[in-house]
């Protein structure tokens, strides 16, 4: 049983944390959209950082999202947590590989 928790609640940590470093790199790269864009188009540094940042972030958040059903279900959680604008706008129910049977968004 203890074990069970520890597992609930680790999953917990790692959705957060994973969904809260997307989140971020999502907010730097797309603060200035149009100049973000441009920036990556014409090659700059601190565009393509923020956009390898950006595709980091994703990848790992998709990772932990796809890890287990209750890594899933902490992320509907998160996601409840959210105004509908903000969900919308992070589009983080992308992430998932497949929406598992039983696992609705609220």
């Amino acid at each position: 049983m203890i074990e069970l928790k520890s597992f609930i609640h680790s999953a917990e940590q790692q959705t957060r944390k994973a969904l809260a470093d997307y989140r971020d790199a999502l907010t730097e790269a797309s603060c200035k959209k149009f100049s973000h864009r441009a920036g990556v188009l014409f090659g700059l540094k601190l565009a393509l950082d923020r956009e390898k940042r950006l595709t980091v972030a994703r990848d790992a958040a998709a990772s932990v999202i796809n890890r287990s059903p209750v890594h899933q279900e902490w992320m509907l959680q998160i996601l409840d947590e959210q105004p509908m604008k903000a969900r919308e706008k992070d589009r983080i129910l992308g992430l998932l590989k497949t929406i598992p049977e039983g696992l609705s968004f609220r």
